[in-house]
């Protein structure tokens, strides 16, 4: 079996080989090479291979993440230097990059260019989330390694792009399923249709299933609780992606729902939710050769920790609504600079009477506007990047 490998730019090994005669399968020094011109977009908008790329940058193909059997986008995570996971409040999994604990609004997750995370406290949850099975690659940045993000983006961002229509171009499918002694460990079922009609590329995929940490015994503080049928992680992800010409939209619909069997709630355990639908349509305008508009909107509705079998739990719904636009500019053939514009506003809305929001009421908003740019400059002894 082929070693996994995992390239990450800040250090690179490469491993020759003498290639047999008449040999054709790839030498690991051809596949290594693949994989350092592989084009990625994580750290600027202009596609660029990873080791050209401005900032520490790790790339997970599906190629890596079919050999390494891995079943679970935590799993793929945590293969990746200096990513790990572990438990937080109500018993949800999140990330930790190079020993700081990231989960509250610290680690950037983009799954085809939509932001996952939360906007009430930034979190994102793990374990049995993003289908694996739909991923084409999955680039990171490991710290604040680009100007064009903000917010979320302090200690990493994970930049997850799944499969196009020309990437499938047909039918495919897959079923998961893990045994324990006594139970499953996971269950799924994944299918995908794309294909490309001329200007048109469409891709659909969705993924349902679902999981169980574990069936041995969880100790609190001396309160022990069994955890057999009582800890299952469900998920629901359904993603659609189209491009015609300039034109791209995207929309994902993600229900995801974490068994609550901590001790923090006063009753049995339970389901907690975090339902979110996410939509974006952009369009590349070529106003010249060498100049380039990309104007967007994107809209979010999420409903984080929310407890449908708890009435004292109210329903507390956050939209998100974003208008941007990025000018890309290449004077000349070794300098490419971005120039970007975002303003978008946040409201919270809470469904029911006698709970509010810090300003006493059950409806709030923000209004944000953030402006920022990079230049990358192509030098013979290096590249230099700048932004803010």
């Amino acid at each position: 079996m082929r070693k996994n490998r995992f390239y990450t730019g800040a250090s690179t090994a490469l491993v020759c080989a003498l290639p047999l005669l008449g040999q054709e399968t790839k030498t690991m020094e051809d596949e290594l090479l693949d994989l350092l011109n592989t084009p990625v977009t994580v750290a600027s908008q202009k596609a660029m291979t990873t080791r050209e790329s401005p900032g520490i940058i790790s790339l997970v193909t599906r190629e890596e993440i079919l050999t390494s059997g891995a079943r679970d986008l935590l799993d793929v995570l945590r293969l990746v230097p200096g990513f790990d996971f572990a438990s937080d409040i109500q018993g949800v999994v999140g990330p930790a990059v190079r020993g700081l604990w990231g989960f509250e609004g610290k680690v950037l997750l983009l799954v085809d260019g939509q932001e996952l995370n939360e906007t009430r406290y930034g979190t994102v949850p793990f374990g049995n989330h993003v289908p694996v099975d739909q991923i084409r690659q999955i680039e990171i940045i490991r710290g604040p390694g680009s100007a064009i993000y903000g917010g979320f983006a302090e200690l990493a961002v994970i930049n997850v792009v799944t499969r196009s229509g020309s990437d499938l171009n047909g039918v495919s499918g897959s079923i998961n399923y893990g045994a324990t002694d006594t139970s499953y460990s996971q269950r799924t079922l994944n299918a995908a249709f794309g294909a490309v009609r001329g200007d048109l590329s469409y891709s659909l995929s969705v993924s349902l299933g679902d999981a169980q940490r574990s069936e041995e015994q969880w100790n609190s503080f001396g309160d022990v609780r069994d955890l057999k049928d009582q800890s299952k992680l469900s998920q629901g992800f359904l993603n659609f992606g189209m491009k015609y010409k300039g034109l791209t939209v995207r929309a994902i619909q993600d229900n995801y729902t974490v068994q609550d069997f901590t001790f923090y709630r006063s009753f049995a355990p339970t389901p907690m939710k975090f339902s979110g639908t996410y939509f974006e349509a952009k369009y590349s305008w070529e106003l010249a050769k060498t100049f380039k508009l990309i104007p967007r909107i994107a809209y979010k509705v999420q409903q984080p920790w929310y407890y449908p079998d708890d009435p004292t739990n109210r329903k507390k719904e956050t939209v998100r609504t974003t208008f941007g636009i990025q000018a890309l500019w290449n004077p000349i053939a070794t300098v490419d600079l971005l120039f970007g514009a975002d303003a978008w506003k946040d409201e919270g809305k809470i469904t029911g009477d006698g709970s509010t929001w810090s300003n006493g009421k059950n409806t709030i908003s923000y209004d944000n506007r953030a402006f920022y740019g990079q230049a990358l400059w192509n030098t013979p002894v290096g590249n230099i990047t700048v932004g803010a």
